[in-house]
């Protein structure tokens, strides 16, 4: 039995890989099947109250154990409705920071990099320094053709912790929180964080990653967006 677990596990393990082929942005996802993925990766347990703080991270999203990253945090969701690549991005109404309505579709005209995380999540810490510099480049500064949006999944996190983490490392990209404790996830069909999917003007998405996206892999989701075009399998 326990072999039958490891080998299955190997089999349908999400694989990102990133091969660059004449100037595009190849990435293969094996994704684990129904059953698989409840057994393999139970989701973290939910935080009942929203409001307070996660005494596990430090403010600027370290472990309190020192434990370093990982290559992604399985979350086990799976949605029947989730949204495919060279397909409409699903709009929807979530709150900032402040406890304003956001909207996916207030950007339209403009390059969306949209980011699943959590506080709980290393390499979702990890990764946010380069959102916050591509936000500076292109979103904040006189460019303004491009959101970054990250979606905070709420439902195993607490708003203290997301809240203190973004004001510690002073990130101003836009965040929200998934106040529907999974379902906006799950109709993008989030299976793990970070994810991150870019998404045209029009609103289409081009290119999926999951894992985290540093460096050439972020340019080139931009870039794959940005001209309406990106190759995803």
């Amino acid at each position: 039995m326990e072999e039958s677990l490891t080998r299955r596990l190997i089999r349908y393990t999400i694989v990102v890989a990133i091969v660059v082929v004449l100037g595009g942005m190849y990435v293969q996802r094996e994704i684990l099947t129904d059953d698989e993925l409840m057994v393999a990766v139970p989701a973290p347990a939910a935080t009942e109250t929203a409001d307070t703080t996660d005494d596990s991270a430090t403010d600027d999203g370290s472990s309190a154990d020192g434990t370093g990253g990982t290559t992604m945090v399985q979350i086990g969701l799976v949605d029947d409705r989730s949204v495919q690549v060279d397909e409409l991005a699903p709009d929807f109404r979530l709150t900032d920071l402040d406890g304003n309505v956001v909207m996916l579709s207030d950007f339209r005209g403009k390059t969306v990099v949209l980011n699943f995380w959590a506080t709980w999540c290393p390499p979702c810490r990890e990764e946010m320094p380069e959102f916050q510099e591509l936000w500076e480049h292109r979103g904040s500064g006189a460019a303004d053709d491009l959101v970054v949006l990250a979606v905070n999944f709420l439902r195993d996190d607490t708003v203290g912790a997301a809240t203190n983490f973004i004001a510690a490392n002073e990130f101003t990209f836009p965040v929200v929180f998934d106040t529907t404790r999974g379902d906006v996830a799950a109709r993008y069909g989030v299976r793990g964080l970070p994810a991150t999917f870019f998404i045209d003007r029009n609103g289409i998405v081009r290119t999926t990653a999951l894992g985290p996206v540093f460096g050439n892999l972020l340019e080139m989701g931009v870039a794959d967006a940005d001209t309406e075009g990106g190759t995803v399998q």
